[in-house]
């Protein structure tokens, strides 16, 4: 038995409105879904995008704090080698015969200024 299957056109026009209603339907709900899940996903990626901004200020600064900590250090540095010049000149103004003294703080001195 052979089945013949036959249509008018109000029936084709008919299916092919239902068949682009469908795709229409299928659309809309695809880019409803697509707003859903962009609008769930915004708060991370918002989230994301201020870490990074944030990880990279924070980098920025610790170069600076390193920076600041070398030159303090060098600071405490020249300081010290200052007292040390001072005491040996004290030593020296007091009982004149600190020489070997004096000359350690002399080359202590050179060094930290010249480097």
């Amino acid at each position: 038995m052979q089945h013949v299957f036959s249509f008018t056109l109000a029936e084709a026009w008919a299916f092919l409105i239902y068949a682009a209603g469908a795709a229409a339907g299928l659309y809309a709900g695809g880019v409803a879904i697509s707003k859903v899940i962009t609008a769930v996903k915004k708060p991370k990626t918002d989230q994301d995008k201020r870490i990074t901004q944030l990880e990279t200020r924070v980098n920025a600064m610790e170069g600076f704090l390193r920076n600041d900590k070398q030159r303090l250090d060098r600071m405490d540095e020249g300081q010290h080698v200052t007292m040390q010049a001072l005491l040996a000149l004290l030593d020296h103004n007091l009982d004149g015969n600190n020489i070997d003294q004096m000359q350690k703080a002399k080359e202590a001195l050179q060094k930290h200024l010249i480097g």
